[in-house]
């Protein structure tokens, strides 16, 4: 599918699965990258998530998740209380365009534990005022810039 084809092309060796506890097991045994579990979003997805932090809080993990919005509306509001965890990569993006595949690329290289990748298809977000396209990379305030920007 669109976004197992948009993870090879940001990390050529990608592990992507249709569950958590697949991506979590795979990404505990190791073996490359981080493994990648492509959910849909629904009112469940952000409980998956939030348990999964809890768990791999303090553990270096390679496990990237992407919840694919494709029916709106598309709240983010829970994404962004992701940030309260700490060491979290979080991004927000249109699944079309060339941004998501770099936002993929961004967290797939983020080896310093979780990335959370929320993914809208565009008629889930046409209407939508509140949407806008962001990111919290914790890197960036090692840096000394600010590790939350949304799109100019």
């Amino acid at each position: 599918d669109k976004v197992t084809g948009l993870l090879k092309q940001a990390q050529k060796d990608a592990w992507v699965f249709r569950s958590l506890g697949a991506a979590n097991a795979k990404s505990i045994e190791g073996g490359g990258g981080k493994s990648w579990a492509v959910l849909p979003l629904c009112e469940y997805s952000m409980g998956h998530v939030n348990r999964a932090l809890k768990f791999l809080k303090d553990r270096c993990c390679q496990l990237g998740i992407v919840l694919v919005a494709s029916e709106g509306p598309v709240s983010q509001l829970e994404l962004l209380r992701v940030m309260e965890y700490g060491g979290v990569y979080i991004a927000a993006e249109r699944l079309e365009g060339n941004t998501a595949t770099q936002i993929l690329a961004e967290a797939a290289c983020f080896d310093a534990g979780l990335s959370v990748v929320l993914l809208a298809e565009a008629d889930a977000i046409q209407a939508d005022d509140q949407w806008t396209a962001f990111k919290y990379d914790p890197r960036r305030e090692l840096q000394g810039l600010e590790p939350f920007c949304t799109e100019s």
